[in-house]
């Protein structure tokens, strides 16, 4: 039974991708109806007068934040959100041109298209495939062997078809006139040559004692508009990192030394390497690492890597990288990359990261919630920081369209933080990079025109500049004037 499973494996994962793809298409995209069948109430927005599910929308949200491979943050959350919005949208436009067109196949159309152009990811599948190439026998053999593969394969085309005909006439009306085939291929290769002569400004000296005090007021008064600012907040705070604990670093080491126990009962290196090594360049490789010579890797590995002998495994070996096991297939004098003979070794390797666990995150979140109720309760921000051995930091000022401090961009941040009165302690924030961070506001600065005190060097500046330029530009006028009768450039004319 197992052995036969086997065989249609590859069946059974398309049926249930099938499946999958069914669901969104009659479930996400076919109306306006539940999983009870009731009809929903809550709109997240409308197009066209057709609305569209807030749990719909959430639903796909969930979905895509669940396929990224790492624990999303607020910026993954945005992409998700506003990637899902876009998909809604844009079904819900071609369910309304379907509904206008009226483009349901006929069952002739379903019939050849199911035999004769098969779902694109069924051509690439090495099942359906003789010598490298989609095998049409093989694909008709399989409908016709396997009714209920054929039923799913048929009600995928019925689904998805409209949209394939929709889409087909769409760019059929994309035409491009002689006229637009001409302008784009002259503004692709038209080409000219020119000389031409510059008068540079930044390495221009100036006459710094015409800059003076009235000067720059004068400048300051007449750009007022370029010196005002927003409202901006002022904030401390304090970041937990997240480090990988001991307990973590003995998890991949369990796993480690499982592995060696697998490879001592006769299991292969690379298939190994392929299943378990965090190593992402060269695990699909079974983890060959090729020919190196020594001080190539990390001191750890390279001294075990050059003291092992010829089809041995060593290992488990610590570095910054994680743990590793080591198999030495070769060890001789071979010329490298300059024609130099050196000592090299090629080995393979298996590496397993030690990660931040779950259990570690959740025992971190716990101090970091201790720590904000301790301060929520009247203690005194830099003391209880102090207390649990906490640097607290001070921002500068910060704007909402700006960088969140230790978070970079980070709006989810930014608005807690403008949203917080003065001494609140905004809700902690968390970054896989980084960590959770708590912010506390410790001043607003309100919208206004910048003091002339605080921008004087950048009113300087903007001086000097103005005066170079013009010093350039009267020396260009000054260069025309001298060769007013030229009609080319010459390489030897002075400026």
């Amino acid at each position: 039974m197992m052995t036969k499973m086997r065989e249609n494996t590859a069946v059974i994962l398309w049926i249930l991708v099938l499946a999958f793809v069914a669901t969104i298409v009659f479930s996400w995209g076919m109306g306006g109806f539940d999983s009870n069948g009731q009809t929903t109430s809550t709109v997240v927005g409308t197009v066209n007068g057709q609305d569209l599910d807030i749990r719909r929308f959430e639903q796909l949200v969930a979905n895509r934040v669940n396929n990224q491979q790492r624990e999303p943050d607020d910026a993954a959350i945005r992409t998700a959100r506003g990637s899902a919005w876009d998909d809604m949208v844009s079904l819900s436009l071609a369910e309304q041109e379907l509904d206008r067109l009226d483009l349901q196949p006929r069952d002739t159309e379903i019939l050849d298209w199911v035999t004769w152009n098969p779902p694109a990811f069924f051509t690439t599948d090495t099942s359906f495939q003789t010598n490298g190439r989609f095998d049409t026998t093989i694909w008709i053999d399989r409908l016709i062997g396997n009714p209920e593969f054929g039923r799913s394969i048929e009600n995928y085309v019925r689904s998805s078809y409209p949209y394939q005909k929709l889409y087909s006439r769409i760019y059929a009306t994309a035409t491009v006139s002689d006229a637009d085939l001409r302008d784009k291929f002259m503004s692709d290769n038209r080409t000219a040559s020119a000389r031409y002569l510059a008068f540079p400004s930044k390495a221009l000296p100036i006459d710094s004692s015409a800059i003076d005090e009235n000067r720059l007021k004068a400048w300051y008064d007449e750009h007022r508009e370029e010196y005002r600012d927003t409202e901006k907040r002022l904030v401390e705070y304090v970041q937990f990192t997240a480090q990988p604990s001991a307990e973590d670093s003995a998890d991949a080491l369990d796993q480690a030394n499982y592995i060696l126990k697998q490879l001592a009962a006769g299991d292969d290196f690379g298939a190994l390497a392929r299943t378990f090594s965090a190593d992402a360049s060269n695990a699909e490789k079974g983890g060959d690492l090729g020919w190196f010579e020594k001080g190539r890797m990390v001191p750890e590995f390279g001294e075990a890597a050059f003291a092992a002998e010829i089809g041995s495994v060593v290992g488990p070996i610590q570095t910054r990288f994680g743990w590793h096991l080591i198999k030495v297939n070769g060890h001789e004098m071979r010329e490298n990359d300059k024609g130099e003979k050196t000592d090299q070794v090629s080995a393979q390797h298996i590496l397993l990261k030690v990660e931040v666990s779950s259990m570690t995150y959740s025992d971190l979140r716990s101090k970091v919630d201790g720590f904000v109720e301790e301060c929520r309760n009247g203690g005194e921000f830099k003391s209880v920081a102090e207390a649990r051995g906490l640097m607290v930091l001070d921002s500068n000022p910060l704007s909402r369209d700006r960088m969140a401090p230790g978070l970079g961009r980070n709006q989810r941040a930014l608005d807690l933080i403008f949203a917080a009165g003065p001494g609140e302690i905004v809700d902690p924030i968390f970054s896989k990079a980084n960590g959770w961070f708590v912010y506390r506001l410790t001043k607003i600065i309100p919208e206004g025109l910048t003091p002339f005190a605080d921008v004087r060097d950048k009113v300087y500046a903007k001086v000097a500049d103005a005066d170079r330029v013009n010093e350039a530009f009267n020396r260009a006028q000054e260069w025309m004037g001298m060769h007013s009768g030229i009609t080319s450039l010459d390489s030897t004319m002075a400026v």
